[in-house]
């Protein structure tokens, strides 16, 4: 996913109740590609950044679980929403990416598509990949609910 994410973690937010879980679910949602800075800044690209632990299941997953252990329920509301949001983003990755998602019993990556290299670049690929459409349509979804949302 490239362009999905955030708008999809919006659109299940909206129905947290709570101010600091919605904004935090969000952050979860977009959270795991602030490990793009290293991959291209650091790593140059030799491990596909789906390997990074922003990206396994099971980090979350234990994170929820510790989450839950927090005293503070606004505190412990908005650490299980931003563990929400996390998942959400690798289970929109599972699409067309690969995740890791049996780690670390199992190292393979999965992914519900196989996005063949078309084009010189792998993005060009993505884009004009009939999944790219899901993600168009998640885009969209969320423009129309916000601006039915937001009439006067």
């Amino acid at each position: 996913m490239f362009i999905a994410h955030l708008p999809a973690g919006w659109l299940l937010a909206r129905r947290l109740g709570d101010r600091r879980a919605r904004i935090a679910f969000m952050v979860g949602a977009v959270a795991p590609d602030l490990d793009l800075a290293w991959w291209y800044l650091v790593d140059d690209g030799a491990v596909h950044h789906h390997r990074y632990f922003t990206h396994l299941p099971l980090v979350w997953l234990l994170a929820a679980v510790v989450a839950s252990l927090v005293p503070r329920a606004g505190t412990r509301g908005s650490a299980l929403a931003l563990c929400g949001g996390v998942l959400l983003h690798i289970a929109l990755d599972s699409v067309a990416g690969d995740v890791a998602w049996l780690w670390p019993f199992d190292h393979r990556l999965f992914s519900m598509v196989t996005v063949p290299a078309t084009d010189a670049h792998w993005v060009v690929s993505f884009a004009t990949h009939w999944t790219f459409g899901i993600e168009v349509a998640l885009v969209l979804l969320a423009a129309a609910t916000w601006m039915r949302s937001h009439r006067s």
